[in-house]
């Protein structure tokens, strides 16, 4: 009850008891009928105005209750229209709808449900709308695009419901799922790319779960057995390798899961239809599900057979260059010493760390003009390569003559990169011809010129002459009676005579 109610009953009870004089008089003057009707007519009333406040406190709850619900419904988040069951007309749009679609309410007044969305027609929202006529579904759900007063369209999903009573209408809560196409979108534009990548780059992938069954793999992997990926899924290693190779596989794949960690290892497989076999390098790493267990391990391989070529040979190379007899020096462009072998240090007496960073030129002796140096330099850069005897000098000072080749190295684009010298000591070579020169122009018991070497000097003294236009002069010297000194005491004799 009421406080209202509850005064007007306090208010009568105070009437009787003002009254009560009243009683008295009716006892003696009325009889007791007349006063019981009084009395009643007097609780009908009471009851009367109780009923009529707390319907209206009920009346006054109910109109809160619609504001607020009027309330959730303006400021959903969610694009809510109420419109009739026979026009289609609009009764109700929320503030979300309005904004979102760009009409005003007066503008709403003049479109219909299905004039928002040009992909459908009365027949089909009369289809769509017959379980909910029938009172066999409580609502129903479609997805399609809405078009706003600026033509442009968006994705929705739309639940229509049908309310009860004689005044039905139909309720659409429609919901924007624009950014959820875009992030689907992306995500498949993501997973489409990461595809993309596992199938194009060169190394074989591969997935395999806890028993050794294959997941996926790529598209090396189909290249190198010739097969396909539906037909690697639910395999096993048996059914694409060799038995030893199988079991090996096996066992790295276990070492792996047991271990927890990632494992290199490498192992030649065959080309499937050929008996051809490729050097291949496989990484194989436990595969992680998101509580951190292992379900399984993915597989890496690549072909390193050209790399092992290579290796192999820069080994044979790195062999040759330090056990070569002849020294070998490495410069960079800029003519600086970036190494040398063995024979180089022996050769020049400077250890490898004397000469790194350093240029040829410490090596200078200075008995070569600048002149032979200007000559040698224009010949490499013309014909890239150089071959000569130069003299240089050793960390001690010694002299020692080099029979030189040099030669420039370009990379792929064309650059220069590095200058190559191979050199040898030729000094015991230059000294034996020059004791042969020596031996041929000179008297092997006087040391004095013979006629070899006269004729030599004569021819030049003879040019110069001619060049010049001077005169020479000749003093010819004979020695008498030495013949009979040859003839009479020997020529043991006679060579001690001429020392």
């Amino acid at each position: 009850m009421t406080q209202k109610s509850e005064g007007l009953c306090d208010l009568c009870l105070s009437f009787i008891d003002t009254h009560l004089g009243l009683i008295g008089v009716i006892e003696g003057e009325w009889n007791l009928t007349v006063f019981i009707l009084l009395l009643m007519a007097v609780i009908i009333i009471v009851t009367l105005l109780g009923l009529f406040f707390n319907r209206s406190r009920q009346l006054s709850l109910a109109k809160k209750s619609i504001e607020r619900c009027r309330r959730v419904v303006e400021h959903s988040f969610n694009e809510i229209y109420m419109f009739d069951v026979e026009t289609l007309g609009f009764i109700e749009v929320n503030l979300r709808s309005r904004k979102n679609m760009g009409y005003s309410i007066a503008e709403f007044e003049d479109l219909t449900f299905i004039d928002l969305d040009p992909q459908m027609s009365r027949a089909t929202f009369s289809q769509l709308v017959k379980p909910l006529k029938s009172r066999q579904k409580e609502s129903v759900g479609y997805t399609g695009l809405l078009q706003r007063k600026d033509a442009s369209l968006y994705p929705v999903e739309v639940n229509l419901q049908l309310t009860q009573g004689d005044s039905a209408f139909f309720v659409a809560i429609v919901f924007d799922v624009s950014e959820r196409k875009q992030s689907k979108a992306r995500l498949e534009a993501s997973e489409d790319l990461r595809r993309q990548i596992l199938h194009t780059v060169p190394d074989l992938i591969w997935l395999k779960d806890t028993s050794g069954r294959y997941l996926m793999c790529n598209s090396g992997f189909e290249r190198l057995y010739a097969v396909e990926e539906r037909d690697v899924i639910g395999k096993m290693d048996c059914d694409f390798v060799d038995k030893e190779s199988a079991t090996f596989f096996q066992a790295h794949d276990k070492k792996v899961l047991i271990e927890n960690r990632s494992l290199k290892s490498e192992r030649r497989l065959v080309l499937a239809g050929t008996d051809n076999s490729g050097l291949f390098e496989i990484i194989t790493t436990p595969l992680k599900s998101i509580d951190g267990s292992s379900v399984g391990v993915v597989c890496v391989a690549r072909d390193i057979t050209q790399r092992k070529q290579t290796e192999d040979k820069l080994r044979l190379a790195a062999s040759v260059f330090e056990h070569a007899g002849e020294g070998i020096m490495v410069t960079d462009s800029q003519n600086c010493i970036i190494d040398i072998n063995c024979a180089c240090s022996e050769i020049t007496g400077y250890s490898r760390s004397e000469l790194l960073g350093k240029k040829p030129s410490i090596l200078s002796s200075g008995n070569n003009t600048a002149e032979f140096y200007k000559k040698m330099w224009d010949s490499l850069l013309e014909n890239r390569c150089w071959d000569g005897v130069l003299w240089n000098r050793t960390k001690s000072g010694d002299l020692y003559a080099a029979k030189l080749s040099i030669s420039m190295v370009y990379d792929d684009m064309g650059e220069l990169k590095h200058y190559v010298a191979v050199f040898s000591n030729i000094t015991c070579q230059k000294e034996y011809e020059a004791k042969l020169e020596y031996m041929a122009k000179n008297d092997a018991l006087t040391g004095l010129p013979n006629r070899l070497l006269l004729e030599d000097r004569m021819t030049q003294a003879l040019s110069q002459s001619i060049r010049h236009h001077n005169q020479i002069a000749i003093c010819y010297l004979d020695l008498d009676g030495f013949k009979q000194i040859n003839d009479v005491y020997g020529h043991k004799v006679g060579d001690q005579v001429l020392i």
